[in-house]
């Protein structure tokens, strides 16, 4: 998933799974990597790999700080509050519906699982 951004939280997603996720993620979610994901860190950016689908995926600096939030047990509106602690010139309402598209994306292109306690 790669993105080109005109400020942090300007995104376009690049490739995409065919299998879309059912499941809508929400603030209070928190989630966990794919089983069949394999991810390294290069010089401050993810690169994710769907071992089932052989697609890869890659995440900016914005991107990867979020995954880390996100696969370290925190919820959505957590890695969103550090977000706005980060970047505090940028609306709240934009990183909010940035991070959550973001995350909806990663969840359909099945990178990341919402944990069962939902």
């Amino acid at each position: 998933m790669s993105s080109v951004r005109q400020s942090p939280f300007d995104f376009v997603l690049g490739s995409s799974s065919s299998k879309l996720a059912v499941v809508t993620v929400n603030l209070r979610d928190t989630f966990a990597p794919h089983p069949s994901l394999a991810s390294e860190l290069v010089d401050g950016e993810l690169v994710l790999l769907h071992l089932d689908e052989g697609i890869y995926y890659g995440l900016d600096a914005i991107g990867t700080q979020t995954w880390q939030h996100l696969v370290a047990g925190r919820s959505l509106s957590a890695a969103i509050g550090e977000c706005v602690a980060q970047f505090p010139s940028e609306p709240r309402q934009r990183i909010e519906m940035d991070l959550l598209a973001l995350t909806q994306a990663l969840v359909d292109a099945r990178l990341l699982c919402v944990s069962p306690s939902r």
